[in-house]
């Protein structure tokens, strides 16, 4: 048990600071302070997180995959996951579909809008044309609050409103006990991160001197056959003799 909370734990930490690492180095593409940016989005992530039925983690990666789309303003990250999520829990999807897709719509309404009325969406044509005047004339701030809006008005609370309850009091456990892990791991990196790298070395050291002694090794391995070939063959023709003398009393028993 407490092998694996040590195993668990270090897991959870070390996706997590991959996740966080992956977020704040897109954010640089798309701000001028990356790691502050990051830091706040993996608060709304948490507070997502224990809201919904989906973990901090996939919203976290899911604002990571935001920076691609870098018309797509900081500003409009949180209220983006929330309507990802939505969309997620009304379709049964993952996370990261419900992200690709409407942030796929907010890029580029022109093909992204059809592709969200697959998902029930429904715009009506006087929206569709204005969202696309909209976006045509450089105004895409004001397209992609339109769409949002029009989502909103259709998926917005879904997610909230599945959190609760058994369901929402078994997810937030499992976050609590990530948020446990990560803490736990956190308390023991400093002495996880030299002992895992220590191990890396010893390997790499035995690699090499194996590299070195192969030939030899290998020589000794025919060596061995020369040697132990005679030793199973007298074991192999005993066990037959002994099956075969077994066969022959038995058949003179029954006669």
């Amino acid at each position: 048990a407490i092998f694996k909370t040590f195993q668990a734990s270090f897991q959870v930490l070390a996706e997590r600071e991959a996740d966080f690492a992956t977020l704040a180095n897109g954010l640089k593409r798309v701000s001028t302070d990356g790691p502050k940016a990051a830091k706040a989005l993996r608060g709304i992530a948490d507070e997502l997180g224990y809201e919904t039925l989906f973990d901090e983690k996939a919203f976290q990666k899911g604002f990571a995959l935001l920076t691609s789309f870098k018309n797509i303003g900081i500003d409009s990250y949180s209220r983006v996951a929330e309507t990802a999520a939505d969309l997620a829990q009304i379709n049964q999807t993952d996370l990261k579909s419900s992200f690709l897709q409407l942030a796929k719509a907010l890029s580029d309404p022109t093909r992204g809008l059809t592709a969200l009325s697959r998902s029930g969406v429904i715009f009506t044509e006087q929206q569709r044309e204005m969202i696309l005047a909209l976006h045509e004339s450089g105004q895409e701030m004001e397209a992609q609050a339109e769409i949002l809006r029009i989502v909103e008005g259709s998926y917005k609370g879904a997610a909230r409103s599945a959190a609760t309850g058994l369901a929402g009091a078994f997810d937030t456990l499992g976050q609590k006990v990530r948020d446990f892990n990560e803490v736990f791991g956190k308390a023991f990196e400093p002495f996880m991160e030299p002992l895992v790298l220590g191990l890396g070395e010893m390997f790499d050291e035995i690699s090499g001197g194996l590299v070195l002694i192969q030939d030899d090794l290998l020589i000794f391995a025919k060596n061995l056959a020369k040697i132990l070939g005679p030793v199973f063959k007298w074991i192999l023709d005993s066990i037959k003799n002994a099956f075969e003398w077994f066969d022959k009393l038995f058949a003179t028993r029954q006669n």
